[in-house]
This record gives C-alpha cells, sequence and structure tokens, in this order.
C-alpha cells in the first residue's frame, strides 16, 4: 500500500498586550487564549463503488488537527493530510472512518465505498451474440434504469456486476445460423455469487417456470428440470455449456438438442401469438407455458415428459391459445400440432455438423415462416403436405442437402430402477431416450450379472437371482434405421429379511462308541447373526457347542443303550424364528479288532515284532499267519506294508512269498509289516526279515591277460581277484608252458627261471581260481621284453656282448 501525505505548517502568531499605568477603576489580568478543534475539510474516494479484491484512492484534508487515525474497512494511524489507496474486501457498503484529533476538539467523517462482484456467463440457443443482458430486479421482464446491462460479444459471452434477481438475455443473433433472434428472451434466476459460469439458455428459461422453482409451489409437487426433461442427473443446466460440449453422442448431445427444440418450439408460438394479437411480445411468456404443461404431464405420469410428441405440443398450443386469447379453427390447430410435431424429432445432433446446422436453421426460419401460414389458415396445399408427408425432402430442398442425412440421431440415456430382493421390476428403458417415436425402434440387452433380464415390447423385466440383494446392472441399444446407441440400466436390489436355514437332514446316524454327532449347519441369505438352541426329549444326552457341534454327552453303546433319541432346535436371525426336528440313530459299528494266531492255541499282540532268516535264492513260501474275529465273525483280509512290502506277497490265506528269489549281494535285509483287517479294525505283524549269504558266485580273475616281463629276471606280476563270497582262495596253472612257471597263494606269478628273450620271447598258460566251491579259468599270454645283454671283463668292467667294426681304408 503507498502513502502520500501533504503536510501543511501551522504557525500561530500569538500577541500578548500589556497595559501599563493607572487609569481609573479597577482591571482585571490577561483573557486567556481559547484551544482550537480540528476539522476534516475534505474526505473522499475516487470511486463511489468497485469490484471486491480491487482498490480505490482515498483522500482527506483537516485543519487545526495533531493526528489521525483510521477505522471502519481500513486502520492504522494517518497524517492530518494525504491519499491512500486501500483495497475493497467485502460486497455491498465498505465504510472508511477517518477521525482527527485536536487540543480543542476532535472530527470523524466517513466515506462509504460499494463492493460488489462481476459475474461471467454464456447465453446460449447456439452461442447467441449481440444480446441484450441484464438483472431483471422487478420480475417485469423489461430493463428498467438502475438495472445493470451489457452485450454479449461474438461467443455469446458477457461479464456483468452481479445483483439477485433474474437474469436475462434479449435479442441477438445465433452465431450458427447467423440467424437475427429479436423476439427470443432467454432468462434464469440468480441468487449470490458464484465464480462459475451462469449460463442462460432455453433449458434455464423453462426451468425458471416450473413449478418446483415458483412462488406458488405445484398442488402436487414438481420435478427438477433433469428429473421432467430426462437430462442426465450429472450435468448442472445452469453451468454447464452444452454447444462446447456437444458430440459425446450420450448426454451431451440429449441437452443441446433439448435446449434447440425448447427455442424453435418457443419461437413459433410467439410467431403464431405476435400475427394473431399484432403483438411484440418475447419467448418469456412461451416458456412459461411450455414449463407449465411439463409440470402438468409430470405430475399425471412421474415420468420424463417427451417435449417431441404431437400429445406434449398440442397441450403447449391450447395453453397458449388461453392465456393469449388466440383463435385458431379446428384445422389450422391441427396442422399446426402436426408441422411442430413433425419438425421437432429432427431437431437433433447429427453424424454431420452441416446436417445439424441446417436442421437448426430450418427450425429457426423456414418453420417460423410457415407456422404464421398454417396457423391463419393461409398455408397452400403443398406447404401442408410437405410438414405432414415429406418433411425430410422439404427440408433437404430448403436447405440444400441430401435428405438420406436427416434420420436423427437417437440417444439412448442410462436408467436406474430400484425393487426388492427376489421381486421382479419392469424398466421402460426408451423413457428418457431420444429417438424419431414414429418410426420403429428396436431393443437388444445384455444379460445382467446377477439376475435375468427379459424383454417385453418396450419394457424390460429385470429378474434378480433368488436371494440377491445390492447392485447389478445390463446394457441395452437401441436401433433406427443405421443408428444405433448403448446405455447401461443400474438396479438398486434392496434387501429383504429371508428366513434363517437349519441345513440338517430330519434323520440321521451317529456310530456308537463316540461323542461325536454332526455339525448342525445354520444359514442366512441376508447374513444377519444367528443364534441356535437345543431342546427336546432326549436333549439331556448331547451338548450343543457354540459353533454348533452336536455330541453326546458320553460314548452310547448299540448293544446297551438306547438305540433312537428325539431333539429339536430353534434358529432365530433376530427378526425371525424357525423350528426343526431331528432324530439320531445310533449306528451298530464293528468296534472288535481281530486277533494273530501264534498257533499254539495262544495269540500274538497287535504290533508284534518277528524276526525271519531264508537263505538266499530260497523262492519258497516264507511262512503263513492266520487271524481269527471270533466275536463278530467278520471275513480277515491279508495285506502288506512297508518298505519292502512291494517286493513280497501275501494271499488270501495269508501266505507269505517272496516274488523274487533274494539275493544276498543284492539285499540283505527286508523290513515289511503283516496287515490282517476285518474291513474296519487292522492287526499289525512287525516283520525284521534278514537274508543269509551263501556261496552262489565264482571268483573271477580281473587282471589282463596279456602280460610283459623283461627278460633275465622272474617276476611276471599278481593277478587280481574279485569274489563277493567270503572264503579262501586257491589257484592252478596249466597249459603249454605251466612247467616254466608258478604261482602262490597270494597270486604271485613269476618264472622259475629268468627267461632269456634270444631263445624264447612268449609263454603261455591258464591259472584256474577256486573258492573251495566255484572256479573260473583265464587264460595269459606273457611276452618277454629284449634288453641289450652285456658282461663284466677281468678288471670288473661291463662290456657290451657285440662290438661293431669300422673298416678303415689306407
Amino acid at each position: 500500500m503507498k502513502l502520500s501525505f501533504k503536510h501543511t505548517t501551522l504557525i500561530l502568531s500569538v500577541f500578548i498586550i500589556t497595559s501599563c499605568g493607572g487609569g481609573g477603576g479597577g482591571g482585571g489580568g490577561a483573557t486567556p487564549i481559547q484551544a482550537l478543534a480540528a476539522v476534516i475539510t475534505s474526505f473522499v474516494s475516487g470511486e463511489s463503488s468497485s469490484t471486491v479484491g480491487s482498490s480505490v484512492d482515498l483522500t482527506w484534508a483537516s485543519t487545526n488537527a495533531t493526528s489521525c487515525s483510521a477505522s471502519g474497512s481500513w486502520s492504522g494511524a494517518k497524517g492530518v493530510s494525504g491519499t491512500e489507496s486501500v483495497q475493497v474486501n467485502s460486497a455491498g457498503n465498505n465504510s472508511f472512518v477517518l477521525t482527527c484529533n485536536g487540543e480543542g476538539g476532535n472530527s470523524t467523517k466517513s466515506v462509504v465505498v460499494e463492493g460488489y462482484r462481476d459475474i461471467t456467463g454464456i447465453a446460449v440457443d447456439g452461442y447467441v451474440s449481440g444480446a441484450s443482458i441484464f438483472i431483471d430486479q422487478n420480475n417485469n421482464f423489461v430493463l428498467d434504469s438502475g438495472e445493470d446491462s451489457t452485450t454479449t460479444d461474438n461467443s455469446g459471452a458477457y461479464t456483468i456486476k452481479q445483483s439477485n434477481g433474474v437474469l436475462v438475455s434479449l435479442g441477438g443473433q445465433d452465431i450458427d445460423t447467423l440467424t437475427q433472434l429479436d423476439s427470443l428472451m432467454l432468462v434464469r434466476n440468480i441468487t449470490g455469487y458464484s465464480e462459475s459460469n451462469f449460463l442462460i439458455t432455453p433449458v434455464t428459461s423453462v426451468d425458471n417456470f416450473l413449478c418446483i422453482n415458483a412462488s406458488d409451489a405445484c398442488v402436487s409437487g414438481g420435478g427438477s428440470i433433469n428429473t421432467v426433461l430426462g437430462i442426465d442427473e450429472s450435468i448442472d443446466v445452469n453451468t454447464f455449456d452444452p454447444v462446447a460440449n456437444k458430440g459425446d453422442g450420450g448426454i451431451n448431445d440429449y441437452l443441446y438438442e433439448k435446449g434447440n427444440q425448447l427455442t424453435i418450439l418457443a419461437a413459433a408460438l410467439v410467431k403464431i401469438t405476435n400475427n394473431m394479437n399484432s403483438s411484440t411480445d418475447t419467448t418469456e411468456d412461451y416458456f412459461k407455458s411450455i414449463a407449465e404443461t411439463i409440470d402438468d404431464e409430470y405430475q399425471q405420469t412421474s415420468m420424463k415428459v417427451d417435449i417431441e410428441t404431437n400429445a406434449f405440443i398440442t397441450n403447449v398450443l391450447e395453453k397458449v391459445i388461453e392465456s393469449k386469447s388466440l383463435t385458431l379453427d379446428d384445422t389450422a390447430k391441427l396442422n399446426t400440432i402436426n408441422a411442430l410435431s413433425g419438425v421437432m424429432p429432427l431437431i437433433a445432433i447429427n453424424e454431420s455438423s452441416e446436417i445439424t446446422t441446417a436442421l437448426i436453421n430450418f427450425g429457426l426460419n423456414t418453420l417460423q415462416n410457415d407456422i404464421v401460414s398454417i396457423a391463419n389458415g393461409t398455408a397452400d396445399m403443398t406447404t401442408l403436405n410437405s410438414y405432414q408427408n415429406d418433411i425430410f425432402n422439404y427440408i433437404a430442398s430448403d436447405q440444400s442437402i441430401d435428405s438420406n442425412q436427416l434420420v436423427p440421431n437417437i440417444s439412448s440415456v442410462q436408467d436406474t430402477a430400484t425393487t426388492n430382493e427376489d421381486v421382479s421390476v419392469s424398466i421402460n428403458v426408451l423413457a428418457n431416450d431420444s429417438y424419431t417415436t414414429s418410426a420403429p425402434v428396436s431393443i437388444s440387452l445384455t444379460q445382467p450379472s446377477h439376475g435375468a433380464a427379459t424383454l417385453d415390447g418396450n419394457v424390460v423385466l429385470y429378474t434378480p437371482n433368488q436371494d440377491f440383494n445390492g447392485t447389478d446392472s445390463f446394457a441395452y441399444t437401441i436401433t433406427q434405421g443405421s443408428k444405433a446407441s448403448t446405455s447401461n440400466v443400474t438396479i438398486n436390489i434392496d434387501s429383504i429379511n429371508d428366513s434363517p436355514v437349519i441345513n440338517v437332514a430330519s434323520t440321521i446316524q451317529a456310530e456308537e462308541n463316540q461323542l461325536s454327532v454332526t455339525t448342525i449347519s445354520v444359514s442366512d441369505a441376508d447374513n444377519d447373526p444367528l443364534s441356535l438352541t437345543m431342546g427336546g426329549a432326549d436333549s439331556d444326552s448331547f451338548n450343543l457347542s457354540s459353533d454348533n457341534i452336536l455330541t453326546f454327552n458320553s460314548p452310547k453303546d448299540y448293544e446297551e443303550d438306547q438305540k433312537s433319541y428325539s431333539l429339536s432346535f430353534e434358529l432365530t436371525d433376530g427378526k425371525e424364528v424357525i423350528n426343526k426336528s431331528l432324530t439320531v440313530n445310533l449306528k451298530n459299528v464293528n468296534d472288535v479288532k481281530p486277533e494273530w494266531d501264534d498257533g499254539y492255541g495262544g495269540t500274538f499282540p497287535d504290533g508284534f515284532e518277528i524276526s525271519l532268516d531264508t537263505d538266499e535264492n530260497d523262492i519258497e513260501p516264507i511262512g503263513q499267519v492266520r487271524a481269527f474275529d471270533d466275536i463278530e465273525q467278520d471275513t480277515i483280509l491279508y495285506s502288506l506294508e512297508g518298505d519292502d512290502a512291494n517286493l513280497l506277497s501275501i494271499s488270501s490265506d495269508g501266505l507269505v512269498t517272496f516274488k523274487q528269489a533274494p539275493d544276498y549281494e543284492t539285499k540283505t535285509e527286508y523290513a515289511y509289516d503283516i496287515v490282517a483287517s476285518d474291513g474296519v479294525n487292522k492287526i499289525y505283524l512287525i516283520i525284521d526279515h534278514f537274508i543269509t549269504n551263501l556261496n552262489d558266485v565264482a571268483p573271477v580273475i580281473t587282471s589282463e591277460s596279456t602280460l610283459s616281463a623283461d627278460e633275465n629276471q622272474t617276476v611276471i606280476g599278481t593277478v587280481s581277484i574279485s569274489d563277493p563270497d567270503p572264503g579262501t582262495l586257491s589257484f592252478i596253472i596249466s597249459g603249454d608252458d605251466s612247467s616254466l612257471v608258478s604261482i602262490n597263494r597270494d597270486g604271485n606269478i613269476r618264472f622259475i627261471t629268468a627267461p632269456d628273450y634270444d631263445t624264447k620271447i612268449s609263454y603261455s598258460f591258464s591259472i584256474t581260481v577256486s573258492d573251495g566251491v566255484n572256479t573260473s579259468t583265464t587264460a595269459f599270454i606273457v611276452n618277454i621284453n629284449d634288453l641289450d645283454d652285456v658282461f663284466t671283463d677281468v678288471a670288473g668292467y661291463r662290456v657290451p656282448t657285440s662290438i661293431d667294426v669300422i673298416e678303415t681304408k689306407e
């Protein structure tokens, strides 16, 4: 904040005059000087009003002041004169108070600056440029002196000082068709301030006059504009721009369509009235007649009102005839209704924006001119026939477009329905959809997840699944010609209390000798908390746990206790009580184990351990076991279990046999259980079966059979033997050269006399090895290695046995 002060210096000159000398009479003292009071000579604002948040300049001046201070909408110490820029902080009167203090008194003055807010918005038919915008504060729909006004720009936008009243748009030009709309008055109520755009549209104009918004409310109550026209509830018609948001193929296009239909209908009714009454009405009264007709129909049906139908247009025209005292003969009235109801369904968003504009242009111009002559009875038969029988070609010719493109888009809108659990509901899915009602329409459905949907004419019958409550949905598609639109239907299924259920048979069996009987299963489709109690003649013999587990209070014996018990149960979900009787029959069970016969008039205990020995290679049966059940005389079944049970077999008579002859070298011990069963109870013999090793494998020489040895020494080598069986080994040498070699018990082979390579270079013989039972023979060949021979001379030196002589020539 910038402060600017202009200081004025006040110089006070005080003259004191004293008088000397005599004179007659008395005299008094000096007269005191009176202090001067402060005076604010001026205090003004540069602006009497300003927008909230902006600043204004306050200027003031004073005399005789020693200091000044501010209060009210500003504060702080101030100079005795100056200029200050201050902010207007609130709507309404902002009071700026200045108090200046002087020695002889103070002075106070105030300045009031009105704070206001601007609102912005758009006038929408399509966008309307050049329209006069004002806020009507006395409900006469006329711009009076003192009422703020402005004009829409080329995009239909405006800014105006906010005040409460009726926001009015009068006249202007439709930007899309360049049609002058002198009689078009669009209105909406305005109360309070908002930063959102304040749209003025045909829809808000009808909304302004609906009985739900009127001071004289409907006798039976009325619906909101969204409800009565089928506009989606997510759209705020007072702020949502239908022009900027069109083209979605759904709820936005539907809003744009309704707005243009309302404008064309209201404009046509004004044209008829002004022609017949030589008046200059604007559309506000006709939007009111449309609103009243919508209210009347909605109160009768509680359903979306279709403003395109012949019946609706008939009712609106009758209301205008009555309120404006018009005179139309029956023929003219019927022709007027047919012309309007023939065109209204075609005013819709087309796939081609050019066609959409052409349809609206026809409605705002050609239709407006024709409706006057149709209503006053001067229209020729060609014109009448075009509206009644050939409207597509008439519009196409008038607007120079292809008539095939005039079939309007159709728009389906999401539906909701509510029903109770297990109760079907009928849904008129077309009720809020936009399509040509005079042409055939087909409907196809998807199936919901939690129910079934069937089509009966144009009504869908939804049936929820048994006991389902919550939310379900399905999609439907409407088709007209080549046009189709799909939307969803949401069904809310309210919960209805379902009776709880005791899920147990009326008669059950429980085995003797145990506590367990059954679990009393209970359920409730509503998932309510359940309480189960037990009673009945024999309830003292049972216990029922908190988890609804039913048990005997002590084990029952079929042979000694009663064989049937009677119980009753009571189940409640807190809202409803159900009862069920239960009979528990005791079941006789096989509860005695068989016993092992020890073969000597006694028995083996269950789990008795037995150790067995069997020679390897013995395939004969190992032995036979026998079990018996004297009490219940059950048939005994034998089987084998345990680690090695799969290697043996047991017959129905208890005869145990190896499947293959045991081999000690492969497996030395077998562990298995012999099991006897009476079909319910089992008893065991624990078998540890050992295999006795037999000498049944011949030793084998594993050494190489071709050997080599140096001449002039006796060592040949040692044979290697493999023999899995225990025992002492012995060797025998045979064959051609067996007399020349020897082998000891350790398998060491030697020449009896050192071989000489020059005498014999190879020896052959066989060696037979024996473990005392089994023998095996291997043929050997020993090749002699040639070595250089040397001898020792008399001096003890080794010299070769041969010398090469080299001849030397002289």
